[in-house]
């Protein structure tokens, strides 16, 4: 045996441990509207009419551009032109109107009622109502076409400043998309075109699908302004807004009906306010 001393193995030293890098959570991704499901989306135009119609926020959650904006607008405008000439056919304008301005003349005092008799006076407001019985006319058939057109612009710049302000998502959103969704919303008039056809064929002159029809528009106009916005076609028409707000312009469903519910208080505001002020010069004359 040896006398040298044994060596004991000579152990590695362990390896440094690495510095720990600081936990840096994901981030969240940025929401995203649903996933298209084409499968489940309504090929075709009149599918689709049907399925805003009766299911809105469903279906504006599948729309996208190959709907168009055209097609629900010369639905709406030539809905409302057939209405419009079976008011012509119907309705004899210029002795209804005649009528409102008797029933006019007889809310007035016996002064502005001899004022009224002036020749000058009788010849200015014939001429008048000439011209307000052609215009009356006229609407009923231009007024669909050219004043939904203007309705739909507007509406669509009300869509696309609330996708871009108001919106959750980080998709772009085009004028082209806020465009289509003003033309299906739209569709709401069909109920008040529908509503309103019918009281023509039956002979009414003034047809309404809303309480209006309760009140009197010559005596009691302010009334006659705020049973005006309840109606079937008018809360519908805001129904379909909020569902396109939520479903095309990336809000949350509870943002977007309370966007669209102002809108509706908003407006109706400024029509009883409208009317209000009517009333307040006609009491100014009188008095």
């Amino acid at each position: 045996m040896s006398d040298e001393p044994q060596q004991e193995p000579q152990q590695e030293p362990p390896p440094a441990a690495t510095p720990l890098e600081p936990f840096v959570p994901p981030a969240a991704p940025a929401p995203a509207r649903k996933e298209q499901d084409l499968s489940d989306a309504p090929t075709g135009f009149w599918a689709r009419v049907v399925a805003v119609l009766l299911a809105p926020f469903a279906a504006f959650e599948r729309h996208d551009l190959s709907w168009g904006w055209w097609q629900p607008w010369l639905l709406v405008a030539a809905l409302g032109v057939l209405v419009g000439g079976v008011s012509l056919a119907r309705i004899d304008h210029e002795a209804w109107q005649t009528k409102q301005f008797e029933r006019q003349l007889d809310q007035m005092s016996p002064t502005q009622r001899k004022q009224m008799e002036k020749p000058e006076v009788a010849e200015m407001l014939a001429k008048g109502r000439r011209f307000g019985i052609f215009f009356t006319k006229a609407g009923l058939i231009l007024g669909p076409p050219l004043l939904g057109l203007v309705g739909l612009v507007l509406v669509a710049g009300l869509l696309f400043l609330a996708a871009r302000f108001l919106g959750e998502t980080k998709e772009p959103f085009e004028v082209a998309t806020a465009l289509s969704v003003a033309g299906y919303v739209s569709l709401a008039n069909v109920l008040a075109y529908a509503g309103e056809g019918f009281g023509y064929l039956l002979g009414n002159p003034q047809p309404s699908v809303s309480l209006a029809a309760l009140a009197d528009p010559v005596g009691q106009p302010l009334l006659t302004a705020a049973l005006s916005r309840l109606s079937p076609a008018v809360l519908y028409y805001y129904v379909l807004l909020a569902a396109g707000l939520a479903g095309s312009c990336g809000l949350r469903r509870g943002r977007a009906l309370a966007l669209s519910g102002g809108l509706y208080a908003g407006v109706s505001a400024l029509l009883i306010g409208l009317g209000a002020l009517g009333k307040l010069g006609a009491s100014f004359q009188a008095g």
